[in-house]
């Protein structure tokens, strides 16, 4: 009798050192993420290459549409597409800064206020620049390969911003995996093969403790019955 009770007394003493030593590695435990880089290399040279040509671009409506207005002297549709151009030039400065900023820290709420500042405020005006009578060659030109920039910087973005989404929803899970559940199915559905694996490796890991755990009382059990 006295050697079950004393058999008993060390397995909860063991069973409270354990849980004393988990207790404390969840405290104090820090954990460390790899995570790849989710910023878009050709999302950024277009953007380059753009701020070079929104200048130019500028440049070349301002001269035309100044030419328009002395020639046409004062004519209320010049006067419109200077103030125009003007705006389209002021919107296209943020528009860019914040294109550039969000894909390089890849923020993206940012990002989603690049694509509707590309729809609402900088498609529009361009398209409106060469609508109507008195459109030289040098619109349709510097108009059309602005349109494509913009074009080509939507597409990007979005594959861009799905890159961005599933890196974040990798390290969410992959800092808190061990308190959260997470289906095995949705480790392959994450990021890159790399993380995919970690995460089920992790998986795997806490179902051999919950096993051990499980198999850890139901010993204490028996030494209870007997």
């Amino acid at each position: 009798m006295n050697t079950k009770e004393t058999e008993n007394d060390k397995l909860i003493t063991e069973e409270g050192k354990i849980k004393e030593e988990a207790a404390k590695t969840n405290k104090y435990k820090t954990r460390i993420v790899e995570s790849e880089i989710n910023s878009n290399l050709l999302f950024a040279t277009l953007i380059h290459y753009n701020i070079y040509y929104s200048i130019v671009c500028f440049l070349f409506q301002i001269f035309t549409a100044f030419y328009k207005f002395w020639v046409f002297h004062s004519d209320i549709l010049s006067q419109i597409k200077i103030a125009l151009i003007f705006f389209w030039g002021l919107v296209e400065i943020y528009r860019l800064h914040i294109g550039f900023s969000s894909n390089i820290d890849e923020y993206f709420p940012s990002l989603i206020i690049f694509n509707l500042l590309s729809i609402v405020f900088s498609l529009p005006p361009q398209v409106l620049l060469v609508v109507g009578l008195r459109v030289l060659p040098i619109d349709f030109s510097t108009v059309i390969i602005q349109i494509i920039f913009i074009g080509l910087e939507l597409i990007v973005s979005i594959f861009t911003m799905r890159k961005i989404i599933k890196g974040k929803t990798a390290l969410y899970v992959l800092r808190n995996t061990a308190t959260i559940k997470i289906k095995p199915s949705f480790a392959k559905t994450i990021t890159s093969k790399e993380i995919a694996e970690e995460v089920e490796e992790m998986l795997r890991k806490e179902k051999r403790n919950q096993n051990i755990e499980r198999d850890f009382e139901e010993t204490r059990s028996n030494f209870n019955l007997n």
